[in-house]
């Protein structure tokens, strides 16, 4: 069974799905047609990698850590992400060697900032495109720029930790990079992901799962939440009140209870959409970067229409040659 759908399986986009995806994509997928098409994908790469083997950076495929054990969530964790809307992982969700290899990789790709496409990279800082030095400097659907990032086992660890809040259906539906330069005073401000968003969609069946690449302190920018905070969205306003600016800051935020949460390279925090957060400015003399996963049950309707249009093309070989799984 698995050899027959193996074909239409390698063809799927890497976070292609139902129309909470589409949402995401629709301002970037100008530039992303630009870009060099590939193939590869988080779920075609799970068909096709050899078992027990991960890639490390551009040296090839190497043996997974099989000691890591998976971070399993408690009840008591369930219940905090609950109550407060957020979740920190107190233990390395994704182990150092696989931590390091998507950071690698996307060094890379912060390092070609200037030569990716404007509407996939931009400063979340004070003017959203510039020709200065970048502020926050910022990169979106890095999983399709860069396919590497897609195999990487880091995602796959993230997806089945959302799986736990979400269900087995849950797919990463969009991702993004976010790099704070050494000594650059700009943080990010308080928001919600939701003000990025249409308000009016149901985002119930989603969260996003921030992966620390490095350690994170406060020295260098690590998160900040509110407890039990951000059931509705706030008024939000463009940075410094900036027409030019991409980043939003949420209006009339209580602090007083905010409290920092430095996390260790491979831990994990998990929020929700109306999540009130920010992080401060890195002030060390190391960049510190940070890789985002938004993470989506799509329900039920969209995973029998999927699973229609894989069986589809597996019957219909002419349809498989001339024409591109669409999403539903």
């Amino acid at each position: 069974m698995a050899q027959a759908f193996r074909p239409a399986m390698a063809r799927l986009k890497p976070c292609a799905t139902a129309g909470a995806a589409a949402m995401w994509r629709t301002a970037f997928r100008p530039a992303i047609a630009r870009l060099k098409p590939c193939a590869t994908a988080e779920v075609a790469a799970m068909w096709r990698r050899p078992s027990g083997l991960r890639w490390h950076g551009r040296q090839g495929p190497q043996m997974m850590d099989e000691e890591f054990e998976p971070a399993v969530l408690t009840d008591e964790e369930r219940d905090r992400f609950g109550r407060d809307r957020f979740l920190v992982v107190d233990r390395p969700v994704v182990p150092l060697g696989e931590t390091a290899d998507a950071r690698a990789i996307l060094a890379d790709l912060f390092a070609r900032f200037d030569r990716l496409p404007a509407d996939l990279a931009y400063d979340l800082g004070e003017v959203k495109h510039h020709d200065g030095a970048q502020q926050i400097p910022e990169i979106n659907c890095t999983t399709e720029i860069e396919p590497r990032l897609a195999a990487t086992a880091a995602v796959r660890r993230c997806r089945d930790l959302a799986r736990q809040i979400l269900g087995h259906r849950a797919v990463l539906v969009f991702d993004h990079a976010i790099c704070k330069p050494a000594g650059v005073s700009a943080a990010v401000e308080w928001h919600q992901d939701l003000a990025y968003a249409n308000p009016d969609a149901d985002f119930s069946r989603q969260v996003h799962i921030w992966l620390a690449l490095q350690d994170v302190t406060e020295d260098n920018g690590c998160l900040r939440y509110i407890p039990n905070q951000g059931r509705g969205l706030l008024p939000h306003h463009r940075r410094g009140n900036s027409r030019g600016a991409q980043a939003l800051v949420a209006d009339g935020v209580d602090q007083r209870a905010a409290l920092s949460y430095p996390l260790r390279a491979g831990m994990v925090a998990v929020h929700r959409m109306t999540t009130l957060h920010s992080s401060g400015p890195n002030t060390t003399d190391t960049p510190r970067l940070a890789w985002v996963f938004h993470f989506r049950d799509p329900g039920p309707v969209w995973a029998k229409t999927r699973l229609r249009a894989g069986l589809s093309k597996v019957r219909h070989p002419f349809r498989r040659r001339h024409h591109g799984l669409r999403e539903p």
